[in-house]
């Protein structure tokens, strides 16, 4: 199933790279012989944000604020309210925190708990619109196969969780 949607999401991105998907990206030069150039192109004319495509799960995080320095300058230019970006880097840590947890019981529970805590607060902030964000969030930080791999396993892992839904404010203060 994984790979059905792996798939799906690559045949948008390619239809909207090659056939026009609300963005153009005006070059002078050849058009794109591969998908990788294209989107090389799309992120260098500023169309989509240039993403760190290391081998680590986490990525650099220089601010040690729990956002990957790319996501984090790509929120930072969002002309988002300053508690929607938050809720932003909520999500993204959130997200982030899949890849690196523990796979016992209390582990997989408290970082589940996160991600949907994380909903809950883009709902707060984004109201209907929640969903395109938590979309983004997650293509931007399983932007690379290792990562999407310890995401599939985090999710497999959880499958048989439920998320405890706090009845406290779901939005954390900003690091």
């Amino acid at each position: 199933m994984p790979e059905i949607i792996k798939l799906k999401h690559c045949a948008v991105l390619i239809s909207i790279l090659f056939c026009g998907g609300g963005f153009s990206v005006a070059h002078a030069g050849p058009q794109p012989s591969a998908v990788a150039e294209a989107i090389k192109l799309a992120a260098d004319a500023g169309a989509l944000p240039t993403l760190t495509r290391d081998n680590s799960l986490s990525g650099p995080d220089t601010n040690n604020n729990g956002v990957r320095d790319d996501i984090d300058g790509y929120i930072n230019d969002l002309p988002d309210t300053p508690k929607q970006k938050s809720a932003m880097r909520q999500a993204t840590r959130a997200i982030a925190a899949t890849l690196t947890v523990d796979f016992d019981d209390e582990s997989l529970q408290r970082v589940a708990d996160k991600v949907s805590q994380s909903i809950r607060c883009l709902y707060a902030q984004y109201g209907q619109g929640r969903t395109d964000r938590a979309q983004l969030i997650e293509k931007l930080v399983l932007n690379t196969s290792n990562r999407s791999v310890a995401f599939d396993e985090y999710t497999a892992a959880t499958a048989s969780l439920v998320p405890v839904v706090a009845q406290a404010e779901p939005c954390e203060a900003d690091q």
